[in-house]
């Protein structure tokens, strides 16, 4: 990338026309080097590397490069995507990785480094996961697989085992109400000829 013109070479008198314009050329090769050519925001952000600014699809082997800061990646098939170094990356180089095939990514850190203690990360049918770089090691930002739960070894869909559990809990109180509902006239009835004899019981109690 061009070096970015120092003030001096606009606050100091030019020796000659042809210098200024030296200078103003330098620092336009400066500002297309990092926002990109074109002068669009799309193009500034990719160029920037903006989470999100860029879509890529990969289905095979690939080695993630600096020029991949901020993409989404695409990823299907079952191979492995391999990271950066941590030191090259460096720190809040991020990386979003979704698994858009029926197969398992792996995505695996460079040499001994990485991935939130462990050396690499599964992901699974339909799972994303958003890393981040630290310097030294990589962080999950975002994981979808804490949210959703596994995926089932036979279709590769989503056991929701957590949903299915709540579900299942609201199903039972919903009994629970409908059998205290049939029974609350009997127990207000009961409750009502207890009391012309002065013994006045506690209500039943509906387990």
């Amino acid at each position: 990338m061009t070096t970015l013109p120092t003030s001096a070479d606009f606050t100091t008198t030019p020796g000659s026309h042809l210098a200024m314009r030296t200078s103003l050329a330098q620092q336009r090769d400066y500002l297309a080097g990092l926002l990109g050519a074109d002068g669009l925001p799309a193009t500034a952000l990719v160029a920037l590397g903006s989470l999100g600014s860029a879509y890529v699809a990969k289905t095979g082997a690939y080695t993630a490069t600096t020029t991949d800061r901020g993409k989404v990646i695409n990823a299907s098939g079952t191979w492995t995507l391999s990271l950066p170094a941590a030191a090259t990356a460096g720190p809040g180089f991020a990386l979003l990785v979704k698994n858009g095939g029926s197969g398992v990514i792996t995505l695996d850190p460079s040499g001994a480094e990485l991935i939130d203690g462990s050396a690499t990360l599964a992901l699974s049918a339909g799972r994303a996961v958003l890393l981040s770089c630290t310097g030294t090691a990589w962080a999950k930002v975002f994981h979808s697989e804490n949210l959703l739960g596994t995926v089932s070894q036979s279709g590769g869909r989503p056991d929701r085992g957590g949903v299915r559990a709540r579900q299942q809990r609201q199903r039972e109180l919903h009994q629970v109400r409908r059998r205290h509902d049939d029974l609350l006239p009997y127990v207000q009835c009961w409750q009502h000829c207890c009391g012309r004899g002065g013994h006045i019981r506690q209500p039943l109690s509906v387990p």
